[in-house]
């Protein structure tokens, strides 16, 4: 395991990692005050850079507006805004997508002017941070919502609990509420609904966490919705215990990773592997909160890693091949303290853009951060070299005053050399150039005996070698 030490000092607003050529980090940085902020979500809009989303702090203690900033591809700060729709008092996102329009959308939950616990929500804004639309959905109960996904139809997905039940929300782009429908982990356990992969078609699976009939172990199921809400099959993924935080979808297979374990699925939602890893280091585990694809073919994972002696927080970027073997693990561990991860993407040039937010920041509070982590290259290789080929020489041994020769291979060309060399390596005689086809001259009768290596090389460096014995 590497573990990266990191003292992240406040150097014109940005985290000192130690940026540079030798360094793990093309850029890293933090935002946006003196004051809390949590959150750290971050999309990738199409025209490039990032849009991070967080809570910031409002007019007075009890506010919390919707933080939004706006980054270039390089991390510097574009513009920050803060919303706060009429009768909200504090909005907690919990993710950020782009719709087709180029238009943003944001979920998670909020508190209302004389709330009875929390609301969840959904809100809608162009690309300049202006709000279109929001919508809550109140209850008595304490509602919220994950982050949202968007449709393969053109809508957008919202899950979470609202009013003591698992609930799938689809929402057309205008905020109409298309269906609202309840999907419990199974009939005797309400469970939880950790993430969701849309479908072809519009509709989309759900993978719950919950009890198994017994009540002896956790397990994750697996829930198909149709476009119209309704579920059709409901299936439990094999020896995964614990939940599915995090589902990508990566060309026709779908990899789910959770707490310290993966599995990959067919289309059909029919397990290929799951596998189950060891914590990273004594009393520190990870729980996956990000995962790509990278160009390689392998699967990168953003994870916070808890435990440690002072039981704290960290980043940690995991590196796994096709079969979910362990490639690479990196600690980015952060003296100052806690932080935590929310969101990893594939940034330009194939590296790795990260967020989240840091405690005891240095820009005072908490910040949110984030970094751009090089990428894991693979290790230089030379062309292929053509193999040797066995050379025949006459007579061997040789003896006496004789001339041994050597057999050319057709084919050789022009330029090509023969040379001869002791036991040791030294050169007795100097390359010297040869014409295919026939035979080439060894003049051998002047040196002592033993054992020589005769080398021919063609221009295009073809090689051939073959044991003179000299008697």
């Amino acid at each position: 395991m590497r573990v990266l030490f990191f003292c992240w000092l406040l150097l014109g607003g940005a985290l000192a990692y130690g940026q540079g050529p030798g360094s793990a980090f093309a850029w890293q940085r933090s935002y946006v005050g003196p004051a809390n902020e949590t959150g750290g979500h971050a999309g990738r809009p199409r025209g490039g850079g990032y849009v991070l989303v967080g809570t910031g702090a409002g007019s007075s203690p009890i506010h919390g507006p919707l933080l939004v900033v706006r980054l270039t591809d390089a991390g510097d700060t574009l513009w920050t805004r803060k919303i706060l729709p009429a009768r909200l008092l504090v909005i907690t996102p919990q993710g950020i997508v782009e719709d087709a329009s180029g238009d943003l959308v944001v979920s998670g939950s909020c508190r209302a002017v004389n709330p009875t616990a929390g609301d969840a929500f959904v809100l809608k804004m162009n690309a300049q941070a202006d709000t279109a639309w929001v919508r809550t959905f109140r209850t008595p109960g304490t509602d919220s919502f994950g982050a949202p996904v968007l449709t393969t139809d053109g809508n957008y997905f919202v899950f979470g609990w609202i009013n003591f039940q698992n609930r799938v929300l689809k929402v057309s782009p205008a905020g109409t509420l298309l269906w609202n429908v309840i999907s419990d982990h199974s009939t005797a356990f309400p469970g939880v609904n950790v993430s969701l992969l849309p479908i072809l078609g519009g509709g989309c699976w759900v993978f719950s966490s919950g009890p198994d009939a017994q009540q002896q172990r956790g397990e994750v199921g697996i829930h198909l919705l149709t476009s119209a809400g309704v579920e059709t099959s409901r299936r439990v993924l094999p020896r995964f215990e614990y939940s599915a935080f995090r589902v990508l979808q990566a060309g026709n297979r779908v990899l789910v990773a959770g707490a310290q374990e993966m599995a990959l699925l067919d289309a059909q939602a029919d397990t290929v592997w799951v596998r189950r890893y060891p914590p990273s280091q004594a009393n520190r585990g990870w729980t996956a909160r990000g995962v790509v694809q990278d160009a390689l073919g392998d699967y990168v994972v953003l994870a916070d890693a808890l435990g440690g002696p002072r039981s704290d927080t960290h980043f940690q970027l995991l590196r796994f091949t096709g079969q979910g073997q362990l490639r690479s693990d990196t600690l980015l561990f952060r003296p100052a303290g806690s932080a935590y991860a929310q969101t990893l993407l594939l940034a330009p040039g194939g590296d790795y853009f990260i967020s989240g937010y840091a405690l005891n920041g240095p820009l005072g509070g908490s910040d949110l951060v984030a970094a751009q982590f090089r990428r894991f290259k693979p290790l230089p290789v030379r062309a292929a070299q053509p193999l040797a080929g066995a050379l025949q020489l006459y007579p061997n041994p040789a003896s006496g005053p004789a001339t041994a020769h050597a057999v050319l291979p057709a084919g050789l060309g022009r330029g090509a050399t023969l040379m001869v060399l002791d036991a040791l390596g030294r050169v007795v005689q100097p390359p010297a150039p040869v014409v295919a086809p026939g035979e080439a001259p060894l003049p051998v009768a002047d040196l002592p005996a033993g054992v020589y290596v005769v080398r021919l090389r063609a221009a295009d460096g073809r090689t051939w070698t073959g044991r003179l014995l000299r008697q």
